[in-house]
């Protein structure tokens, strides 16, 4: 996981193992995939694996909120896996079939994902520093559509032909020329300013998207007591404008 550049534990997860599927829900920065293990659960209506961190079960999906705006929230904040840093992971181990329902009972319907995180080793202090940067390009446009002024010649002409009563721009402007509210050089007019417009929209509203991740951890301890105690900062930017997620991660186990 360390040397694939991964930022997320679902993406580690994404084509490595035989009947767990990592299907990502949007493009949004910072949200966590889901994972499908052998199909999903028909009867409750939840495909998501039981995750246990640490012996722990984590609780998958979003927190109290109905609406729409705040599920999304909820989950992006607390989705299972989703906060754990792969830097603070030792090991994940899958566990599906008769194999998860004899230890976790019915819960382990949709398979279980167990996550063990690293541990201080007692006599090795040591503090560890990493971090991760990736640039994404904003997409390209391969079509080759028309610009204004070959656009409205192209509802002009069609106007000319047909006569429709709905259109672009310029069949608007031709169809007032003809009801007698503007006269034919306004219309020109008009037409000629449009023409003179052209926008890229892609480089409008897609811009390169630079993310990073900076991890801090510090590890160590006596044959008493040991202890691993990690900082995670991630500043992820999306390719759409105003698309961005920033998040902040702290994991401290002792023994």
């Amino acid at each position: 996981m360390q040397a694939s550049g991964i930022t997320t534990v679902d993406k580690a997860l994404r084509g490595k193992l035989t009947g767990v599927y990592v299907r990502s829900n949007s493009g949004r920065p910072g949200e966590a995939g889901s994972i499908i293990i052998r199909g999903s659960n028909t009867m409750t209506g939840s495909s998501e694996p039981l995750i246990i961190l640490d012996g722990m079960p984590l609780q998958n999906g979003g927190v109290a909120g109905t609406d729409k705006t705040s599920s999304n929230i909820n989950s992006l904040l607390t989705n299972g896996i989703g906060n754990i840093p792969p830097e603070d992971i030792a090991s994940i181990d899958i566990l599906r079939d008769a194999t998860a329902a004899s230890i976790y009972g019915a819960r382990a319907a949709n398979g279980v994902i167990v996550i063990t995180t690293k541990r201080g080793e007692a006599g090795k202090d040591y503090i560890n520093y990493s971090t991760k940067q990736s640039l994404n390009m904003q997409p390209g446009n391969a079509f080759n559509f028309m610009n204004s002024a070959e656009k409205l010649a192209f509802e002009t002409q069609l106007y000319k032909d047909f006569h429709p009563v709905y259109g672009g721009r310029a069949n608007q402007l031709l169809l007032q020329v003809d009801n007698g509210a503007i006269s034919a050089a306004e219309a020109q007019q008009q037409i000629n300013q449009l023409s003179m417009i052209n926008t890229d929209w892609i480089n409008v509203l897609y811009n390169p998207a630079y993310q990073q991740s900076h991890n801090i951890a510090m590890s160590g301890g006596s044959t008493k007591l040991q202890y691993n105690v990690s900082l995670n900062y991630q500043d992820a930017n999306g390719t759409l404008m105003e698309n961005n997620n920033k998040q902040g991660d702290e994991c401290q186990t002792d023994a």
